[in-house]
């Protein structure tokens, strides 16, 4: 049979799955947990840092410009500034440009006259996101309020759908998963695997060809959807970059603009590369076999040169990913970050994909007689072991990418971001659970096949269930991790509307309140109690000290008047987005002054 010249040419490759190298593999967690370690500071999207003029001012001279500073640097093409009067008319010339290290984008405004002004931008950011905003300024006027911006934006475009990204990264990753999880679990479970049962008897070996046909169409259906899903995402992309419809936006010169001079459109050509030469590799090396066997006592289309071959492309192709995501924005040791992702696809890859191969094998078991249940047990042992490697590394990596994007605890329900992390979390409980039963009860039954044979088949059914089971929560998995993708980290987002904070310090509780929490002026209030909730209306003195952390702005000191009892109120000015130092100081009549500090981020 042509498929059994082919397996036993492949099983040449047990020197890959030896315990030697599974053993080095268990050494990949202790390099992610030096990785987490190092401190790093996550934005995700570029974040507003400082306006000029300032946001919500009104101002006495003419502005000659509007310039727009951001934590990184931007993409130098599809980046717009509109400035607008009250009854819509750009009083801009048109041409943004970037300015300093690519961090900063400006306009310059015609003669402006005196009236209430809207400024509508968007950029790019080098994560291949769009984000933009506006605000109001006055010229010897009132600025103009939320109501009377609202109209121009409202007029701003809206690309595309919200569901087609998600949608277009889900099958995408799952692809790559499956396309990847496929060759990993052929190169270093079902091959050594079948070396060791591959002299059983007949129905054995039908069911080891079965096993492979089967395999071999789930690997080159994701490498189809990976690379369908990756042109659909550069049309996306197109879109959303330059805000055009996607007729317009696809079209070669629009689409040779994005891959030549954004970062994500370099990253997807590097991709395309690495995924078209992987592919010819799979053309070359999973085509029927009719060959010798060659003299180095490997197949032709198999051995270390194959696997390393896979490993290389592979990796090189899960590396892009980050560099395309929200890693590539942490501000600092983002080679970390991006570390950390990659691990974590990778890790994905092996357990996710190679567990929805295992499945399709384990669904042929019933017809491998003896032979396909010595198989099975074989199979169920290598494979526990690889994915315990894998989950370690996901967990680990896991841990460090929500340190990294979830500034709080309340971050998991505070935001979008935190919410479905917490439901991708939800459901690997029951994945890592099922693990486990498989591991501790289903795989030892299975290698004892020789001793009990029925207690073997028992498990060979629950097992297939349990595997089924634990593959249709694997997809969810990966679902919820496509639609992380497309929402901004927790770490840059920040909750509208008025914020209320409050410390315990020493005997008392101090509370502070910022209303409407945006930038510009803002009411503070700070109300202090006993530890019994009873107002404290007897301080000497309450200090605020604002401060900027991001950018060298100086301290402002605001001396805070009494109110109601317990509270004081003061006018707080936030000048830019951001994330901003509040210190409340308290002098009491009796006992030492003390200090509590907030750090707010106002919207804008």
């Amino acid at each position: 049979m042509q498929w059994r010249n082919s397996i036993l040419n492949e099983i040449q490759f047990e020197p890959w799955s030896s315990g030697g190298r599974l053993a080095r593999l268990r050494k990949v967690p202790l390099l992610v947990l030096c990785c987490i370690a190092a401190a790093a500071s996550a934005w995700g999207h570029a974040t507003l840092l400082h306006m000029e003029p300032s946001a919500n001012t009104r101002l006495s001279d003419r502005p000659e410009r509007v310039r727009l500073s951001f934590n990184e640097r931007v993409e130098s093409v599809f980046n717009s500034i509109r400035v607008v009067d009250r009854e819509g008319k750009r009083v801009d010339w048109g041409e943004s440009r970037l300015v300093g290290e690519g961090d900063t984008l400006e306009v310059s405004l015609t003669q402006i006259d005196a009236g209430p002004y809207t400024v509508l931008w968007r950029v790019n950011s080098v994560d291949g996101h769009q984000v933009q905003g506006h605000y109001g300024f006055g010229l010897r006027s009132e600025p103009p309020d939320e109501t009377g911006m609202g109209h121009f934006v409202a007029a701003e475009p809206a690309p595309l759908g919200g569901y087609y990204m998600p949608v277009v990264r889900w099958a995408g990753l799952s692809g790559l998963v499956l396309w990847l999880g496929g060759l990993s679990f052929r190169m270093l479970v079902f091959l050594p695997a079948v070396g060791a049962v591959v002299t059983a008897e007949d129905s054995g070996n039908d069911f080891i060809g079965a096993a492979s046909r089967r395999s071999t169409w789930i690997l080159w259906a994701g490498a189809i959807s990976f690379l369908g899903s990756e042109l659909l995402a550069l049309g996306g992309h197109a879109v959303t970059f330059t805000g055009l419809p996607l007729v317009q936006a696809i079209s070669p010169s629009t689409l040779a603009t994005v891959l030549a001079t954004t970062s994500y459109g370099q990253w997807f050509a590097i991709r395309m590369l690495g995924a078209c030469a992987l592919l010819v590799l799979c053309l070359w090396a999973l085509r029927p076999f009719g060959s010798k066997r060659g003299e180095n006592g490997f197949g032709p289309r198999t051995g270390p040169l194959t696997g390393a071959g896979y490993g290389a492309l592979g990796g090189l192709i899960l590396v892009t990913v980050p560099l395309t995501g929200h890693a590539r924005a942490v501000s600092q040791a983002a080679f970390i970050a991006v570390g950390s992702d990659w691990a974590h696809l990778a890790a994905t890859a092996v357990w996710i994909g190679g567990l929805v191969h295992f499945g399709a094998v384990v669904r042929l078991a019933d017809h491998g007689g003896n032979g396909g249940a010595a198989l099975l047990g074989n199979l169920a042992g290598r494979f526990s072991r690889l994915a315990q490697v894998a989950v370690g590394v996901l967990l680990l990596s896991g841990v460090y990418n929500a340190w990294l994007h979830l500034p709080s605890w309340i971050s998991f329900l505070s935001t979008a971001y935190g919410r479905v992390l917490l439901g991708k979390l939800a459901v690997l409980v029951p994945i890592l659970w099922i693990a486990a039963v498989n591991r501790q009860r289903a795989v030892p039954a299975l290698q004892r096949f020789a001793l009990d044979p029925r207690s073997a088949r028992e498990w060979a059914s629950r097992f297939r269930k349990l595997i089924g089971a634990e593959t249709v929560l694997g997809i969810a998995v990966l679902a919820l991790a496509a639609l992380l993708t497309s929402l901004p980290p927790a770490a840059t987002v920040t909750a509208a509307g008025p914020l209320t904070l409050s410390k315990r310090n020493a005997d008392m509780t101090v509370g502070l309140r910022l209303d409407p929490n945006r930038v510009g002026t803002n009411r503070a209030w700070v109300k202090l109690q006993d530890l019994h909730g009873r107002a404290m209306s007897d301080a000497k003195r309450v200090t605020l000290y604002v401060r900027s952390l991001d950018m060298d702005m100086g301290l402002e000191t605001i001396q805070a008047q009494p109110q109601t009892e317990g509270d004081y109120g003061a006018e707080v000015v936030l000048s830019m987005a951001g994330r901003w130092q509040v210190s409340v100081e308290v002098t009491p009549e009796r006992g030492d002054t003390f200090v509590t500090e907030f750090q707010v981020s106002p919207t804008l």
